[in-house]
């Protein structure tokens, strides 16, 4: 993934390693975060920096632009009724690279 520039979520990961491997690889999704997570550990890096990104958090929907900070591209929350799924890699653009247009407050609403 990362040589590509390509992201996938773990999940994907998961069904791709399954389809690929027949399941001899891993039998089961926690077994694969576990293996995903020792090699983070053991290179001392976090998942994003492999290409590989936790699910969506949520939606998001309003006057709220994210602009990702290597491509200048803005996911605008304005467009379409059900608004825009949050992911990781929008998390991590940091304060700076989120503008709130004309909203008067923001609702947080966590998803298990």
């Amino acid at each position: 993934l990362n040589s590509s520039g390509r992201t996938a979520t773990q999940r994907e990961l998961f069904y791709r390693a399954a389809a690929e491997a027949g399941g001899k690889l891993f039998r089961e999704q926690p077994d694969m975060n576990k293996a995903l997570l020792d090699v983070v550990g053991a290179l001392g890096i976090g998942r994003p920096h492999l290409g590989v990104l936790a699910s969506e958090k949520g939606l998001i929907a309003g006057a709220v632009n994210f602009r990702d900070p290597q491509t200048l591209a803005v996911s605008s929350a304005l467009q379409g009724s059900c608004g825009v799924a949050i992911s990781e890699a929008m998390m991590g653009f940091g304060n700076e690279h989120i503008e709130v247009n004309a909203a008067h407050c923001i609702l947080v609403v966590e998803k298990d």
